[in-house]
């Protein structure tokens, strides 16, 4: 069996762990970065980076490799159930998600990041019952590594949550998601992101977004309630079904040859059913429950949520406080700062879950500059969605 010592353990290589290891690594911190799947990893993902992602992005320095493998999209097109649409002037950049994660674990190499693939076993604690370090295996050995701070960032699946005693073992994610990918030669300036909205995915949307290299991502995303457990088969019934459903798309998976496997995922949204921290531990991204609960974006989110671990993971380091109480201060950072915005999500989606609704606020945006200005200021972070729900709903009866 080998040892290693490190200042911070983050598990889990998705964009939250990558944010965290990045912060961590510009403050001079030693960190061991740990990721059990195939690196890139592969992930059902709309592949849009929003503002907020964007954001973060340019923090960790980087745009300029960003810029050049992704594409440019401008225009935002919504279709509603009863297929009213509207074009909205949102900007954002897409790439598939490997690719996001390459590019960050790229700039962790340069920043001298530790990052190995192995399996977290279980947490390593004291004689006193504090926690010090992860039993991982890698390469078909044990290896312990020993640190005063773990971080999770494991993603919404809980088993690696349930290791180490934050949730219990009926605690499910929030949101399922199903992407292929498809090639097309024929539409290469297309640079509109498009979001369908049907009852036969409902509460959730399809989506088709233009990526580099003429290829398109297409998917849908589902969130669940307490009872649903849809498997596979059903996810990949409703993928195929809206697929040819809407025309746009239809004209592409009747046409062309899909690029590989239609890859699903799991999702936890709203910073619900999990604890955020204990002692010498910080739980970030998916694996706290980072993605939206109106979009089901996540990778901004993460990026943020993944930082603000990093933040005060350096904060206990320099004060050598490992214990709860100290790190209390995480949850209620991330409450400062994203609560409003989920609970604004959350009460959007209660109205945006109908198809009455949906019909009537996408039927008068197409007609209404103010309210499609309105829906543009919120999709570009220019305005905040708590103050933005009031207003949409009084368009609504």
């Amino acid at each position: 069996m080998s040892l290693i010592r490190s200042d911070v353990i983050i598990v889990g290589a998705g964009p939250a762990g990558c944010a965290a290891a990045l912060h961590l690594a510009g403050q001079g911190y030693a960190v061991t970065l740990i990721e059990r799947l195939a690196l890139p990893q592969v992930k059902a993902c709309g592949d849009a980076l929003l503002p907020d992602a964007l954001r973060a992005l340019c923090r960790f320095g980087v745009e300029d490799a960003l810029a050049a493998v992704s594409k440019t999209l401008d225009t935002l097109q919504i279709t509603a159930p009863n297929g009213a649409e509207v074009e909205l002037a949102v900007r954002s950049l897409s790439l598939k998600r490997p690719d996001l994660h390459a590019l960050l674990h790229e700039r962790l190499r340069v920043c001298g990041v530790d990052l190995w693939r192995g399996e977290v076993l279980e947490p390593i604690r004291s004689s006193d019952g504090q926690l010090c370090g992860v039993r991982c295996r890698r390469d078909g050995g044990l290896t312990e590594i020993f640190a005063p701070l773990v971080i999770l960032a494991s993603g919404a699946r809980p088993e690696t949550m349930q290791r180490f005693g934050l949730v219990d073992e009926g605690e499910a994610p929030t949101a399922v998601a199903i992407r292929a990918y498809y090639r097309d030669y024929d539409n290469p300036g297309d640079a509109t992101l498009r979001i369908g909205c049907h009852p036969a995915i409902a509460p959730g949307f399809f989506w088709m977004c233009p990526l580099p290299e003429r290829q398109y991502s297409i998917g849908c995303g589902h969130f669940l309630t307490a009872s649903e457990r849809p498997d596979q088969q059903y996810l990949l019934n409703r993928l195929e079904y809206l697929s040819r459903f809407y025309p746009a798309s239809a004209k592409i998976v009747g046409q062309e040859d899909m690029i590989g496997t239609p890859c699903s995922s799991v999702l936890r949204t709203g910073l619900v059913n999990a604890k955020l921290y204990a002692d010498g531990l910080l739980v970030t991204g998916e694996a706290a429950g980072s993605s939206s609960p109106l979009f089901g974006a996540g990778v901004g989110k993460a990026l943020e949520s993944g930082e603000l671990a990093g933040i005060v993971a350096a904060e206990a380091l320099a004060n050598k406080r490992f214990d709860a109480i100290f790190l209390a201060r995480y949850q209620e950072r991330l409450n400062e700062k994203f609560h409003e915005v989920y609970a604004a999500q959350s009460k959007a989606q209660q109205w945006l879950d109908s198809s009455k609704y949906l019909n009537i606020l996408i039927s008068k945006a197409s007609r209404q500059d103010k309210l499609r200005q309105k829906l543009e200021s919120v999709l570009n972070e220019d305005l905040p969605l708590s103050k933005a729900v009031s207003f949409w709903t009084f368009f609504l009866p």
